[in-house]
């Protein structure tokens, strides 16, 4: 008699209220609470958007990042020993959902000595499922370069070099590694500086069989060194590369010499090695612009063949630092129809700080990365979206520009890339802390990798299955409070009457059948109920996380109940990304 009596009661008081809305319903914890948007951190990823790795009790710096097909995320870097004499190569693969993926190497992290202090500044996860690794090493005192190769489980792989070493690449004995390619035919590209003895640094590409060795049939003399490309008389340095649609390479970089100091440049090589002359001027371009200094250049290519370089930039009249986009056309003559002739200046009041800039985009415009400092010189990561149009998109974090720090202590950006749904992922090393007394007191732990994951979009509202009515927007008030009611047993008018949003295109029988082929069961205990599911649900779509999503509203007792990081992700997944603010 008392379940009944207390079911009943339950029911009059739905009937009473969730006719009036959500917010009257849950007032004092629901309405008012900020509602996340993209830029900001996505709270299906590690803590609250961003992990911390330890991989050492001393030093480790992350510098790359390759995101694997199934979604797990590959950092490399170098950490120092625990006795401080040397320097190794260091990888940590994470979980799509940002935690350590225990079945590679020891707990998510290998650590690969070489001859010499080895530091790592590119990697490279491959069509077959290997992970390859390069950098600058110094096995007799002399900087040169090196690379490893690991199978999925983090094992050297023995096909690869000697004993999946190449240790050091002794015929590019002058190249330092900043990008690793993987071409069509599985063969390895290899873009970075080389120094010319009596020329000075150039733009260098070379290409690698996939067992380490060089490639005789790339270049022009048979020998399979670095192809060498210098344009100016001073310092020239390539930071990125891709390979073209149409099979060419791009490699860009920043330029400097003593009469014009600091430009962006770049070069595009055909499939044999050799400059492609349709390109700029013989095969290169650099661009200046009076009163503005350029380096670390990233780019990439429109799906009309335009080219886009995007560059960290600073302003000689102020030294505001700021980012800047080039386009071109796909000879490499300007846009003039981006931006003024063809570039785009945003100086967004914030020191952005060379040389960890990257870029990369995705259906949605041009995300810019790099290292940013507050009022107060706290240095965190920032990340900027443009729109395919060269305007700050102001959909994006604040004004078109996200900062974050990560931890306690300073955030060093050094690589980014879009993961599916257009999250951006942004790796670097940050400060670590372990807290001993809250607010109070924490002990300094050295640098460790550090990366987190911002949220994309916007997304199509008809692609979450939770907007019930199919209208135009997702709305709490409505679907939320459409499902609700659902889970109470409420059908027909007692269902719809006041809880349909504007413009729907579901309605009737239609909304009933949709509702009934839904899973909504957000925790994950085998039922779906109003007071856990529904509540869940609601809250979810009006942006809350953590504690402030499941406080109450899970069935806790439950052995495979889900946490607030698994109800996300698990809505993500089974409803759609454009479910969650």
């Amino acid at each position: 008699m008392l379940a009944v009596f207390r079911r009943s009661r339950l029911l009059k008081f739905y009937r009473a209220y969730l006719s009036v809305g959500i917010c009257a319903m849950f007032a004092y914890f629901l309405c008012g609470m900020a509602i996340a948007a993209p830029g900001q951190l996505d709270p299906t990823f590690g803590n609250g958007g961003s992990s911390i790795i330890p991989v050492t009790p001393r030093t480790d710096s992350a510098y790359a990042v390759a995101i694997q097909p199934d979604g797990k995320l590959v950092l490399a870097g170098d950490c120092q020993t625990v006795q401080s004499t040397r320097w190794e190569l260091c990888l940590v693969r994470l979980l799509a959902n940002g935690t350590p993926d225990p079945t590679f190497g020891n707990a998510g992290t290998v650590r690969t000595a070489l001859s010499g202090d080895a530091h790592a500044n590119a990697v490279l996860a491959t069509s077959d499922g290997k992970i390859i690794i390069a950098g600058r090493c110094q096995p007799s005192g002399i900087p040169t370069s090196c690379l490893a190769s690991y199978d999925a489980s983090g094992v050297l792989d023995p096909a690869f070099g000697i004993a999946g070493k190449v240790d050091p690449l002794a015929t590019f004995s002058n190249i330092s590694i900043t990008q690793l390619i993987e071409t069509s035919d599985n063969k390895i590209m290899i873009v970075g500086n080389c120094f010319l003895v009596g020329a000075g640094y150039s733009l260098c590409v070379a290409r690698l069989m996939r067992d380490g060795a060089p490639d005789t049939t790339y270049g022009s003399d048979g020998s399979g060194k670095p192809v060498a490309v210098g344009i100016t008389s001073g310092s020239d340095n390539a930071r990125h590369g891709f390979v073209q649609s149409n099979g060419k390479l791009i490699i860009s970089g920043y330029c400097f010499d003593s009469i014009t100091g600091a430009a962006f440049c770049a070069a595009r090589l055909d499939a044999g090695g050799q400059l492609d002359t349709t390109f700029g001027i013989l095969g290169w371009l650099r661009v200046t612009v009076t009163g503005v200094q350029f380096d670390a250049t990233y780019a990439t290519e429109q799906a009309d063949n335009k080219l886009v370089f995007a560059t960290h930039c600073v302003r000689t009249s102020d030294s505001q630092s700021g980012l800047c986009l080039f386009r071109s056309l796909a000879d490499g003559t300007a846009d003039l129809s981006f931006g003024v002739g063809g570039l785009v200046s945003t100086f967004v009041g914030r020191a952005m700080n060379p040389p960890w800039v990257g870029a990369t985009r995705d259906d949605n415009g041009y995300f810019v990365f790099g290292q940013c400092e507050g009022a107060n010189v706290t240095v965190a990561f920032c990340v900027a979206r443009f729109s395919l149009t060269g305007v700050l998109d102001t959909t994006f974090g604040s004004g078109g520009v996200a900062s974050h720090r990560i931890g306690q202590g300073l955030t060093y950006p050094t690589a980014i890339a879009i993961g599916a749904k257009g999250k951006a992922v942004a790796v670097g090393y940050c400060d670590n802390y372990q807290v001993v007394i809250p607010g109070i007191y924490s002990v300094y732990l050295g640098l460790e990798f550090c990366v987190s994951r911002l949220k994309g979009g916007p997304y199509d509202p008809l692609t979450c299955a939770l907007n019930v009515d199919a209208n135009p927007t997702i709305d709490p008030a409505t679907d939320a409070l459409l499902l609700t009611r659902y889970l109470l047993g409420f059908r027909g008018g007692a269902l719809t009457t006041s809880a349909l949003g504007q413009n729907p295109t579901r309605t009737g029988q239609a909304l009933e059948d949709h509702l009934a082929s839904l899973n909504l069961d957000a925790d994950g205990d085998g039922q779906a109920l109003p007071m856990t599911d529904g509540l869940l649900m609601l809250r979810a779509m009006l942006g809350l996380t953590g504690t402030a999503l499941t406080q109450g509203a899970t069935n806790a007792s439950h052995p495979n109940v889900r946490n607030a990081q698994q109800i996300l992700t698990w809505i993500e997944t089974t409803h759609g990304v454009a479910c969650l603010p």
